[in-house]
């Protein structure tokens, strides 16, 4: 069975969810939790808090899919930094270490500073009503 490139990319993104996961040591609950507080923050910051545009992209399956996969991104990035300042969990200032490199590189701010929506791709969105 050949897979498809949309498959192994799910599944490297479930892959680095599930290490980023462990190395936070949070639940699976948690992490959702935070992220959806960083989408919802990244529209009010890249918006600045235009509650008509967060409203109609809020509810938007494209921008959570777009979404996602730009936090996936930076998941690998934060892997990669863990691994590159050899941090290892086992104590507990090594987690509050990765917890604060992690709160660092996914936050609304910095989220809203390095990722910008196509415009093609948001001018649909903001009209689009029947998503």
């Amino acid at each position: 069975m050949h897979t498809t490139l949309i498959q192994q990319r799910r599944q490297q993104m479930l892959t680095t969810e599930q290490q980023v996961i462990k190395i936070l040591d949070w639940s699976y609950q948690q992490y959702c939790n935070y992220m959806y507080e960083m989408g919802t923050g990244y529209l009010k910051e890249y918006t600045n808090n235009d509650v008509a545009i967060i409203a109609k992209l809020e509810t938007s399956k494209i921008f959570w899919n777009w979404f996602k996969n730009c936090w996936a991104n930076r998941n690998q990035v934060f892997l990669e930094d863990v691994k590159r300042l050899h941090i290892t969990n086992g104590f507990e200032t090594a987690q509050k270490v990765n917890i604060a490199i992690y709160k660092g590189l996914q936050n609304s701010i910095a989220l809203a500073e390095d990722l910008i929506i196509d415009n093609e791709i948001y001018k649909s969105l903001i009209n689009n009503t029947h998503e």
